[in-house]
């Protein structure tokens, strides 16, 4: 049914509801939807509108009962977006003749999804001028705002679509209407480079305003590099005072160095550079100095040039203007900005590749910074330097210890934010997003203690406060309890020979199960007897990620790992959810035959009473303290644990 609508098989899908029955079951299939994330979220109705088969509709209105106001999700354009109507699927994807059914039909035009965005907004999004006058025609209200304030104008001007700008102007739009993060729609204009939508806005009367991060609509243009927007402000009459122009002239100069990808951009940057410099030394009774702030080590202590012929000194010297770039960006975008940071790690990546790791490393970590302080995920910052870091110790670049220290120390900060998110809700609840971004913090976090393991093995002896703050930081990793998606924890990680590794230098200097990792994670309070969502404890993921045939360094490594898991507690006869012991877990003769050695002599009489009760269907629950509850719920095999299963 659903693929039939989505193809507009008119007559296949009218065949296919009439052989459901009960008929009532008709009405339910086409306006079943699915929910977010799963690869069905439309139901049939709401999918033929969004592909555009007005037929398919017409079919379903004359024959069923669809729905016109149910809601279902619908990734659009890459995002997700919740309540979504069948009129807001096509007026979304531009049928227009969709569109006419459906409003025919009863349809409410103003019907607005979970964030307030409604069907006229969808179409203002796409510049479908035809569907916004028909909508406007039929009812839809152009003057309701989303949930942040932002509204049609808004959008079209975002999006560059100049004849609906102009027609929603003529329509009695305000133009200075701010949306909560405190841009207009000539924010929205100038930051995508729109340069006749920003003219139309300006002589229509828009007024110049700061949002959220105190920036105005030019420097906004100038921060993304539209030097031609940037000249509607700068030539406008009477709009911008003098220190203004030379602020916008300046970020546009170090937004164009920023573009290293762009192999003109540093000729093109210096001579707005210039043109600014000039303009502040162009009446010697007021030269316009700058205020600077103290000089930044990540940018190599540079200090901002003062005079035209400090600025001429650089204007050969890429590294020189790369660095008066970032400076110049720090100091006019505020620390807050969100896309401060872009440059500075990509230009620490561009002196990665060209093996200046120190540089890099400086970067990174100040961008690591800004972001960490602003409150903004850093996953992608640590997954960073765990391979940064990787690839210095395999090419055996110098790696100092207090590096990857204060980098642990980001990783904690960054779990116990992430942990805080998190107490709402259950992993299982949690969004996507969310859940990647713990994944992948828990993993980086991993990597930097299994590289600091191998750093402190290689260097010896470590400094005695060194030792001392890798001991903290490690058991606050241990007890913020962090797990992936599957419940492993960080112990059961390092335990865990499937665990994907990157390709970036990782893969040939992180093997895991890791033995010096696992050893410095059960000193700092690891418990191996964590399970994850299917019961599995260290042992269990240990023996049963080993690959068949195993060669003899993986043996003697699991036999040092396993070892060290039972000297610490781990319960070599605890079973999973499937009731399977480790030893059970397994198909390897050899895995089995090591794990057996160590049911023979590890076994403990707590242990084998456990077992006693649960094979003899003993009444234990409320019967026992708690304790001894999950104790004997341990030991509670599906097989007898001396039984030759396999």
């Amino acid at each position: 049914v659903y693929q039939s609508a989505k193809d507009g098989m008119n007559i296949l899908l009218y065949g296919h509801l009439q052989r459901i029955h009960p008929a009532e079951m008709r009405n339910i299939i086409i306006n079943q939807g699915g929910d977010a994330g799963e690869p069905k979220t439309l139901s049939p109705f709401m999918v033929a509108a969004y592909h555009g088969h007005a037929c398919v509709l017409k079919m379903l209105l004359e024959r069923f009962k669809p729905d016109l106001e149910n809601e279902c999700p619908l990734n659009y354009d890459g995002t997700l977006i919740e309540g979504v109507t069948a009129l807001w699927c096509a007026a979304g994807a531009g049928h227009l003749e969709c569109v006419k059914v459906l409003v025919r039909a009863g349809a409410d035009v103003n019907h607005w999804t979970k964030s307030h965005s409604t069907p006229v907004r969808a179409a203002c999004y796409l510049g479908r001028m035809d569907i916004v006058k028909y909508l406007m025609a039929h009812g839809a209200q152009i003057d309701l705002p989303n949930i942040y304030n932002n509204t049609c104008l808004m959008i079209a001007a975002h999006r560059g679509h100049l004849d609906v700008v102009e027609f929603l102007m003529k329509e009695g739009m305000d133009i200075n209407t701010q949306a909560r993060c405190g841009a207009t729609a000539l924010h929205y204009a100038a930051e995508s480079g729109h340069m006749e939508i920003c003219e139309l806005l300006l002589s229509r009367g828009a007024i110049i305003t700061k949002n959220d991060y105190d920036l105005t609509p030019v420097l906004l243009a100038a921060e993304r590099a539209h030097s031609t927007t940037v000249s509607v402000f700068l030539e406008f009459p009477d709009l911008m005072t003098k220190p203004e122009k030379i602020e916008a002239l300046e970020l546009l100069g170090a937004s164009v160095a920023a573009n290293e990808k762009d192999a003109q951009s540093l000729p093109k940057a210096h001579t707005y550079l210039m043109a600014a410099m000039e303009m502040r030394h162009d009446d010697p009774d007021t030269v316009l100095r700058k205020t600077l702030e103290p000089p930044i080590a990540a940018y190599d202590n540079w200090v901002e040039c003062q005079t035209v012929a400090e600025m001429q000194a650089i204007r050969h010297n890429a590294n020189s203007i790369y660095m008066e770039a970032l400076a110049v960006r720090e100091r006019i975008l505020g620390r807050k900005f969100p896309d401060l940071v872009s440059p500075v790690v990509y230009h620490g990546a561009v002196c990665a590749d060209h093996g200046r790791f120190d540089r890099c490393e400086n970067l990174w970590h100040h961008a690591l910074f800004l972001r960490q302080s602003n409150g903004y995920p850093v996953a992608r910052d640590l997954q960073r330097f765990a391979q940064l870091f990787a690839q210095m110790f395999t090419i055996r670049y110098p790696l100092r210890l207090p590096s990857l220290i204060t980098i642990l120390s980001s990783c904690v900060v960054e779990m116990a934010r992430t942990t805080k998110k998190m107490n709402a809700i259950t992993m299982k609840e949690g969004s996507e997003e969310m859940i990647e971004e713990v994944d992948s913090n828990i993993i980086s976090t991993l990597y930097i203690i299994c590289l600091i393991t191998k750093l402190m093995k290689s260097r010896k002896p470590v400094d005695p406060e060194d030792l001392k703050q890798i001991y903290k930081l490690v058991k606050e990793v241990v007890f913020l309890h962090m797990r992936l998606r599957d419940g492993q924890t960080i112990l059961h990680l390092a335990c865990n020979a499937a665990l994907p590794l990157d390709e970036f230098r990782t893969r040939d200097l992180l093997g895991f199960p890791c033995p010096d990792t696992v050893k410095l994670l059960l000193h700092c309070g690891a418990n191996p007897n964590d399970v994850d969502f299917d019961g599995n404890n260290t042992l269990h993921v240990l023996v049963n990620r080993i690959k068949d045939p195993p060669p003899r360094h993986v043996i003697v490594t699991l036999e040092y790992v396993l070892n060290r898991l039972i000297r610490a507690g781990a319960h070599v006869d605890a079973v999973n959810d499937q009731g399977f012991t480790p030893r059970q877990s397994t198909q390897i003769k050899a895995v089995q035959n090591i794990v057996r050695s160590y049911e023979v002599r590890e076994m403990k009489l707590a242990c084998l009473a456990a077992q006693r009760v649960a094979r003899s269907k003993i009444e234990f629950e409320e019967m026992v303290p708690k304790h001894l509850e999950t104790f004997i719920e341990m030991h509670s095999p599906k097989f007898d644990i001396n039984s030759e299963y396999y």
